[in-house]
């Protein structure tokens, strides 16, 4: 009969264990610190689109309505809840004002309120190119210029927990901004 050989089982050791945790769990918390940096700009990006939206519809309806008529306050889209939610899904804090227009003397066509919206957001509406002449005012201040800007990107840089952020649009040919870039 064959010898049986003696087979030698030799286990991991607990210091070996808790290294081995220890690196998992630096790894998963990397791994969730980059999960939440992607789910923000996601949410960022969902925000910009339906702002595009909203601002088309703002856009189109300034064009289609009579002058004439028009009085200070007048709201230009009222159905702005996709807007919301999507800022809300950003920061449940921050809100807007729907689009109105301005008044007859005024170099604006229409405009946006936002308030206590938080940096990452402020940023990337000034970085945005809306297509026309769009001027930017942050309410901490009576000055407005261009956008996209170097001006208005360090107001959102100097943020810093939330901004107010004014958005003027000029549909008209001719409107202007009171400061040059």
């Amino acid at each position: 009969m064959p010898k049986r050989q003696k087979i030698s089982e030799q286990g991991r050791s607990m210091i070996e264990m808790i290294g081995v945790l220890a690196i998992v769990a630096v790894l998963s918390v990397g791994g969730l610190k980059g999960y939440n940096h992607a789910m923000r700009r996601i949410k960022i990006q969902k925000f910009m689109d339906e702002f595009e939206l909203v601002l088309s519809q703002a856009h189109e309806n300034f064009l289609n309505m009579d002058r004439v008529d028009i009085t200070t306050g007048t709201v230009l889209v009222r159905e702005t809840s996709n807007l919301k939610k999507a800022l809300e899904a950003i920061s449940g804090a921050s809100y807007f004002s729907d689009p109105r227009i301005y008044t007859f003397s005024s170099p604006y066509d229409f405009y946006f309120y936002f308030y206590k919206i938080p940096k990452d957001l402020c940023l990337e509406m000034v970085k945005y190119d809306y297509s026309g002449v769009t001027c930017f005012s942050g309410l901490k201040g009576s000055w407005k210029t261009r956008i996209p800007s170097q001006s208005a990107l360090d107001y959102c840089n100097q943020v810093t927990t939330t901004a107010e952020v004014n958005l003027l649009f000029n549909v008209q040919p001719g409107n202007y901004c009171n400061i040059d870039e």
